[in-house]
Protein backbone atom coordinates (compact mmCIF):
# COMPACT_ATOMS: atom_id res chain seq x y z
CA UNK A 1 0.00 0.00 0.00
CA UNK A 2 1.24 3.43 -1.23
CA UNK A 3 1.47 5.96 1.98
CA UNK A 4 -1.02 8.63 2.35
CA UNK A 5 -0.47 12.67 1.89
CA UNK A 6 1.74 13.74 4.32
CA UNK A 7 3.21 10.34 5.53
CA UNK A 8 6.59 11.02 7.39
CA UNK A 9 10.39 10.57 6.01
CA UNK A 10 13.25 10.71 8.13
CA UNK A 11 13.71 14.65 7.91
CA UNK A 12 10.16 15.89 6.44
CA UNK A 13 7.45 14.72 4.44
CA UNK A 14 7.33 12.74 1.23
CA UNK A 15 6.13 15.48 -1.20
CA UNK A 16 2.69 15.06 -2.88
CA UNK A 17 3.82 14.97 -6.70
CA UNK A 18 6.38 11.52 -4.81
CA UNK A 19 3.35 10.65 -3.31
CA UNK A 20 1.36 9.94 -6.67
CA UNK A 21 4.30 9.12 -8.36
CA UNK A 22 4.44 6.01 -6.02
CA UNK A 23 1.04 5.68 -5.99
CA UNK A 24 1.46 4.88 -9.49
CA UNK A 25 4.39 2.78 -9.55
CA UNK A 26 7.09 2.04 -6.92
CA UNK A 27 9.54 0.36 -9.66
CA UNK A 28 9.16 2.37 -12.78
CA UNK A 29 9.85 1.90 -16.58
CA UNK A 30 11.51 5.32 -16.92
CA UNK A 31 12.36 8.36 -14.74
CA UNK A 32 9.72 11.08 -14.05
CA UNK A 33 10.13 14.76 -12.55
CA UNK A 34 9.43 15.25 -9.16
CA UNK A 35 7.51 18.91 -8.62
CA UNK A 36 8.37 19.87 -5.13
CA UNK A 37 7.35 23.14 -3.52
CA UNK A 38 10.58 25.11 -4.63
CA UNK A 39 11.92 22.78 -6.91
CA UNK A 40 11.56 19.99 -9.97
CA UNK A 41 14.46 17.58 -10.04
CA UNK A 42 15.01 14.22 -12.15
CA UNK A 43 18.12 12.92 -10.08
CA UNK A 44 19.25 9.34 -10.97
CA UNK A 45 21.96 7.21 -10.04
CA UNK A 46 23.21 4.31 -10.71
CA UNK A 47 24.42 2.38 -7.94
CA UNK A 48 26.58 -0.90 -7.47
CA UNK A 49 26.84 -2.88 -4.47
CA UNK A 50 29.03 -5.78 -4.07
CA UNK A 51 28.31 -8.81 -1.70
CA UNK A 52 30.75 -8.82 1.82
CA UNK A 53 33.94 -10.64 0.46
CA UNK A 54 32.47 -10.96 -3.35
CA UNK A 55 30.92 -13.75 -2.38
CA UNK A 56 27.96 -15.56 -4.33
CA UNK A 57 25.31 -15.08 -2.50
CA UNK A 58 22.21 -14.04 -5.24
CA UNK A 59 20.17 -16.75 -5.73
CA UNK A 60 15.92 -16.91 -6.69
CA UNK A 61 15.68 -16.36 -2.66
CA UNK A 62 18.07 -13.29 -2.22
CA UNK A 63 16.51 -11.77 -5.13
CA UNK A 64 13.03 -12.19 -3.81
CA UNK A 65 13.77 -10.73 -0.88
CA UNK A 66 15.89 -7.74 -2.43
CA UNK A 67 13.24 -7.04 -4.34
CA UNK A 68 9.94 -7.18 -1.57
CA UNK A 69 12.53 -4.90 0.46
CA UNK A 70 13.26 -2.96 -2.50
CA UNK A 71 9.43 -2.06 -2.82
CA UNK A 72 9.34 -1.20 0.95
CA UNK A 73 11.91 1.28 1.17
CA UNK A 74 10.50 3.07 -1.94
CA UNK A 75 7.17 3.66 0.07
CA UNK A 76 8.90 4.62 3.34
CA UNK A 77 11.60 6.53 1.65
CA UNK A 78 11.58 9.41 -1.79
CA UNK A 79 13.85 6.88 -3.44
CA UNK A 80 11.98 5.03 -6.32
CA UNK A 81 13.96 2.20 -7.90
CA UNK A 82 13.66 2.22 -11.81
CA UNK A 83 15.56 -0.99 -12.27
CA UNK A 84 17.11 -3.69 -9.91
CA UNK A 85 19.53 -6.64 -11.12
CA UNK A 86 21.12 -9.23 -9.72
CA UNK A 87 24.89 -10.74 -10.91
CA UNK A 88 26.37 -13.51 -8.68
CA UNK A 89 28.07 -11.11 -5.98
CA UNK A 90 27.01 -7.75 -6.66
CA UNK A 91 23.70 -5.86 -7.70
CA UNK A 92 22.75 -2.95 -10.18
CA UNK A 93 20.44 -0.62 -8.97
CA UNK A 94 19.27 1.93 -11.19
CA UNK A 95 17.31 4.77 -8.61
CA UNK A 96 15.76 8.09 -8.47
CA UNK A 97 15.79 10.77 -5.69
CA UNK A 98 14.87 14.16 -4.45
CA UNK A 99 17.49 16.63 -3.97
CA UNK A 100 17.56 16.46 -0.14
CA UNK A 101 18.86 13.02 -0.33
CA UNK A 102 22.71 12.86 -0.57
CA UNK A 103 23.83 9.96 -2.27
CA UNK A 104 25.56 9.15 0.49
CA UNK A 105 22.09 9.04 2.41
CA UNK A 106 20.64 6.82 -0.38
CA UNK A 107 23.35 4.12 -0.33
CA UNK A 108 23.24 3.84 3.62
CA UNK A 109 19.59 3.85 3.20
CA UNK A 110 19.48 0.98 0.49
CA UNK A 111 22.22 -0.89 1.94
CA UNK A 112 21.31 -0.95 5.53
CA UNK A 113 17.57 -2.12 5.25
CA UNK A 114 18.40 -4.65 2.92
CA UNK A 115 20.94 -5.95 4.49
CA UNK A 116 19.05 -6.73 8.01
CA UNK A 117 16.06 -7.86 5.88
CA UNK A 118 18.13 -10.25 3.74
CA UNK A 119 20.09 -11.82 6.59
CA UNK A 120 16.82 -12.39 8.92
CA UNK A 121 14.63 -13.42 5.96
CA UNK A 122 16.91 -15.84 4.01
CA UNK A 123 19.12 -17.11 7.20
CA UNK A 124 21.14 -19.39 5.03
CA UNK A 125 23.40 -16.08 3.44
CA UNK A 126 24.72 -16.23 6.75
CA UNK A 127 26.82 -19.38 5.84
CA UNK A 128 28.37 -17.80 3.10
CA UNK A 129 29.65 -14.68 5.12
CA UNK A 130 30.22 -14.22 8.80
CA UNK A 131 30.71 -10.82 10.84
CA UNK A 132 27.52 -10.44 10.24
CA UNK A 133 27.68 -8.38 7.42
CA UNK A 134 25.83 -8.37 3.79
CA UNK A 135 27.54 -5.81 2.15
CA UNK A 136 31.55 -4.70 0.99
CA UNK A 137 32.17 -1.36 2.39
CA UNK A 138 32.70 0.14 -0.85
CA UNK A 139 30.13 1.20 -3.62
CA UNK A 140 29.84 2.30 -7.01
CA UNK A 141 27.85 5.70 -7.70
CA UNK A 142 27.72 7.39 -10.54
CA UNK A 143 24.93 10.26 -11.59
CA UNK A 144 22.94 9.39 -14.86
CA UNK A 145 21.50 12.12 -17.22
CA UNK A 146 18.01 12.07 -18.57
CA UNK A 147 18.53 14.11 -21.78
CA UNK A 148 22.09 13.22 -22.75
CA UNK A 149 26.00 12.80 -22.01
CA UNK A 150 28.56 15.52 -21.03
CA UNK A 151 28.74 17.13 -24.42
CA UNK A 152 25.05 17.48 -25.28
CA UNK A 153 24.76 19.33 -22.04
CA UNK A 154 27.88 21.84 -23.21
CA UNK A 155 25.95 22.51 -26.28
CA UNK A 156 22.80 23.11 -24.28
CA UNK A 157 24.54 25.45 -22.28
CA UNK A 158 26.43 27.23 -25.26
CA UNK A 159 23.12 28.13 -27.18
CA UNK A 160 21.20 29.50 -23.98
CA UNK A 161 22.33 32.68 -25.25
CA UNK A 162 23.78 33.91 -28.77
CA UNK A 163 26.67 32.73 -30.05
CA UNK A 164 28.06 36.15 -30.15
CA UNK A 165 27.19 37.10 -26.50
CA UNK A 166 28.19 33.31 -24.89
CA UNK A 167 31.55 33.91 -23.12
CA UNK A 168 33.01 30.48 -21.58
CA UNK A 169 33.81 31.44 -17.96
CA UNK A 170 35.57 27.85 -17.54
CA UNK A 171 36.22 24.61 -18.57
CA UNK A 172 37.53 21.23 -16.73
CA UNK A 173 39.20 18.98 -18.82
CA UNK A 174 38.79 15.60 -16.57
CA UNK A 175 42.07 13.10 -17.14
CA UNK A 176 40.38 9.73 -16.52
CA UNK A 177 42.88 7.52 -14.54
CA UNK A 178 41.73 3.72 -13.90
CA UNK A 179 43.81 2.37 -11.19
Amino acid sequence: MAPSSGSSISGGQIPRSLLRLLEEVIVARMSEYIHQSHNVSVLMYHLVCPAKYRRVVFDASVDTVLKEVCLEIAKRYAIIFLEIGTDKDHVHFLIQSIPTYSPTKIVKTIKSITAREVLKRVPAVKKHLWGGEFWSKGYFISTVGRHGNEEVIRQYVKQQGSEKTYKKLHRQEIQMELF
